[in-house]
């Protein structure tokens, strides 16, 4: 008799009175026994009588093989003996399949059989509906809640439609061959947790159609999840990839009609792999074309237009547009707000002017608001790139809050001459000189002391970060970590201390030893009673690495101790992304949004919690940003006053003075030449506090051009708010022409 015992739960009864010998081969196949709908309607021979379904065998290798008769030994249901088998248990051929007895699809897969003995002895299968595995050779439907329990492939020319949520499971891969369709129905998401492997040609690519951007559907890379998407045509979806805490390959493609492009998210602290954004298309976006939020990746050679900005990054984001053996090639044009937006201690790279290949070649046009925008605390080094201009409109390249924008040598003209005010800084010409290139690959040590022989302890901090971040490109970890770690230890309250944070966290992640000891590292500062916000980010980054169940009570922590500063803004953004995805907790995440709208009105973390959570944004997101580049009611303010050097350095024919006030004050600039003579004086009186800078244009005080050599500043500011603090300190810079 057969037993419908409950979901998920079927057995074969052999009855008391059964004697062993079952006869004409009866149930000799998994496709004899029937499911029954509704359960227990059966006859007394366990067939059932109103309705019902076909179990199956796998027969997926040869389609015209689907019903295997049973051979001597072969294990099949039972420990009776029967005809010489041993039927105890399932064997490699008893497998789940998609095909009954006539060949027909019934996605039904056998999990489990085994025996219960008793006064009946009967045999009980576990099994699982609307299962999926091997291989889809004709069009087919995905409907319901489908398991994918084994590996998946969709053939070329085949449309899969699919009409609910599909998890890939860890381990499981998913292949869709070249020419297939995938047409995405009723807001469903692809999540990938195992692999997804597209195999487009560019002659006939992948095709996904979501039908259209409905939260939060897409393709998603999810908690570990990797794998390739070649040669496909994304299109109409919420996300058109998102990669949370995954990497993957993303190249040759098409994404087009989504609410974001490509977004990654908490990528940084990952030993396994990097993110690549290789030779894409990526247009008509509601929002970012390629965003990164605590993430990194390597991006080269795409063209990204139509969207509120090209690229963005946030939240100690780093990605590389080229890098040292590559050039960028990416295309940011036409995009509604900027080109490229980096904030909140975000250091994007888009190209160093050196000996050797390193980014450059990236072009940012007609972007409407700014080619190039930069605030709190991030430095964005675009050497050699297109600006659509020749010179730069640098109105249209604009950074604040402690950030700078380094696009000092510049692209003449869209084929890449480069601009004839080339300056090589000294630790460049330390790098051209100790370091040698193999042909065209990337350079590499010329002897195993190079790189300490040729630094300089007495650089300026930004010279001695450059020098590092050319260590991390030629696999020099140990001392670029030794570099960065000094630079902390000494100046913690310095701008381009969270540079240096960034760049250590860079150099920690090629293997899991020093990532482990970058961990130790930042427990140790962050025990600290010190409220610092350079403590506070490191407290970040630790909770964003931590893979226990106490990230909740951290971000409190982090939030109790660091109340009205830019870190209790990102732990609760922070808090708010992990409660939503991990947490599946979206009546936390948004009550988290309604403590940022309260605590930070008009910030850029509202927007993108919003964004996260699907809801409408009630602006869009880079207008809201623009609006705040012109308001001073969020500025950081800095906790002492600081003369934070200038930049470029040796310069011609300007360079750009930059110091942090802590109150409000009346500031003088002198500039001497090397016998002590006044050159110029320069003031600005009532500056408000916050990061702050001066220009000096190379002109003398009866407006004539000097002449190359080494000049001092001297920085002075006095307090005009009652507090009666004075300020003094002076360097040195360099005018070559």
């Amino acid at each position: 008799m057969l037993r419908f015992i409950s979901d998920g739960l079927i057995t074969y009864n052999y009855g008391s009175n059964f004697t062993g010998i079952q006869k004409n081969n009866e149930y000799d196949w998994l496709n004899d026994l029937v499911l029954p709908v509704p359960r227990d309607v059966e006859d007394g021979w366990g067939n059932p009588t109103n309705g019902g379904r076909q179990l199956y065998e796998l027969t997926q290798v040869d389609a015209a093989n689907w019903r295997r008769e049973l051979s001597k030994n072969d294990d099949f249901f039972t420990d009776i003996p029967n005809k010489d088998h041993v039927n105890n248990k399932l064997i490699s051929t008893t497998r789940p399949s998609s095909r009954d007895w006539w060949g027909n699809h019934t996605n039904i897969g056998i999990a489990n059989i085994r025996t219960v003995t008793g006064t009946d002895s009967y045999m009980m299968i576990d099994y699982y509906n609307n299962y999926w595995e091997g291989n889809i050779t004709e069009n087919m439907i995905m409907s319901g809640n489908p398991i994918i329990g084994g590996d998946l492939t969709v053939a070329s020319g085949v449309t899969l439609t699919i009409q609910s949520n599909v998890v890939i499971p860890s381990g499981v891969t998913f292949t869709i061959q070249e020419g297939a369709e995938l047409i995405v129905q009723n807001g469903a998401q692809l999540k990938i947790i195992g692999t997804l492997n597209v195999n487009g040609t560019s002659t006939n690519k992948v095709t996904f159609d979501f039908a259209s951007p409905s939260y939060p559907n897409g393709i998603l890379f999810w908690l570990g999840g990797t794998g390739t998407i070649n040669n496909a045509i994304i299109k109409n979806a919420y996300y058109g990839v998102r990669a949370y805490e995954s990497v993957a390959t993303i190249q040759n493609s098409e994404i087009k009609n989504c609410t974001q492009g490509i977004q990654m998210d908490y990528l940084r602290g990952n030993t396994t792999g990097n993110m690549y954004v290789l030779n894409n298309s990526i247009h008509d976006i509601s929002y970012t074309g390629i965003y990164f939020n605590s993430s990194n990746g390597k991006v080269r050679d795409n063209e990204v237009f139509n969207c509120n900005a090209g690229t963005a990054c946030t939240n100690y984001s780093s990605p590389e547009f080229g890098e040292v053996g590559y050039f960028g090639n990416n295309n940011f044009h036409n995009n509604r707000y900027y080109g490229f937006e980096a904030n909140s201690n975000s250091n994007p790279f888009f190209g160093l002017s050196s000996c050797t290949t390193q980014g450059g070649k990236n072009s940012f046009v007609d972007n409407a608001v700014y080619n190039g925008y930069a605030r709190y605390t991030c430095y964005v080094l675009a050497q050699g790139n297109w600006w659509g201009n020749n010179p730069p409109v640098e109105s249209k390249i604009f950074a604040q809050y402690g950030s700078s924008i380094d696009f000092s040598f510049y692209l003449e003209d869209p084929p890449g001459t480069l601009s004839a005010n080339k300056v090589t800084t000294p630790e460049e010409i330390v790098y051209d000189t100790q370091f040698k290139s193999v042909g065209e690959t990337v350079p590499v040590l010329s002897s195993s002391s190079a790189s300490k022989s040729g630094f300089n302890s007495t650089w300026p901090i930004l010279w001695k970060l450059r020098y590092a971040r050319n260590l991390i490109g030629v696999e020099d970890y140990p001392f670029a970590r030794k570099i960065c770690k000094t630079i902390i230890d000494e100046n913690p309250d310095s701008v381009l201390a969270t540079y240096a944070l960034d760049l250590l966290w860079r150099a920690s992640t090629n293997d899991k030893k020093s990532l482990s000891n970058f961990e130790d590292y930042l427990s140790k500062k962050v025990l600290s009673k010190k409220a610092n916000v350079l403590f506070g980010d490191m407290a970040l980054i630790l909770n964003s690495q931590d893979k226990t169940n106490s990230k909740n009570s951290n971000f409190d922590k982090i939030i109790d101790k660091y109340k009205g500063t830019r870190v209790e803004e990102y732990a609760i953004f922070n808090k708010l992304v992990f409660s939503l995805n991990e947490n599946n907790n979206r009546e936390e995440a948004v009550n988290l949004l309604n403590i940022l709208q309260t605590n930070f009105p008009n910030s850029e973390t509202i927007k993108l919690a919003q964004l996260e959570l699907g809801l409408v944004v009630d602006e869009p997101l880079e207008q809201q940003l623009v609006k705040n580049a012109s308001s001073e009611e969020t500025v950081e303010i800095p906790k002492t006053y600081e003369l934070l050097g200038n930049y470029p350095n040796p310069f011609n024919p300007s360079t750009t003075i930059k110091y942090a006030l802590p109150y409000s004050s009346d500031v003088e600039l002198t500039i001497y030449d090397i016998t002590g003579k006044v050159i110029t004086t320069l003031n600005r009186n009532g500056q408000s506090a916050g990061y702050q800078n001066i220009v000096w244009n190379g002109n003398s005080q009866q407006g004539s051009r000097v002449s190359s050599g080494v000049y001092f500043y001297r920085f002075k500011a006095t307090s005009i708010d009652g507090s009666n603090k004075v300020f003094e300190k002076t360097a040195k810079m360099l005018m070559l022409k």
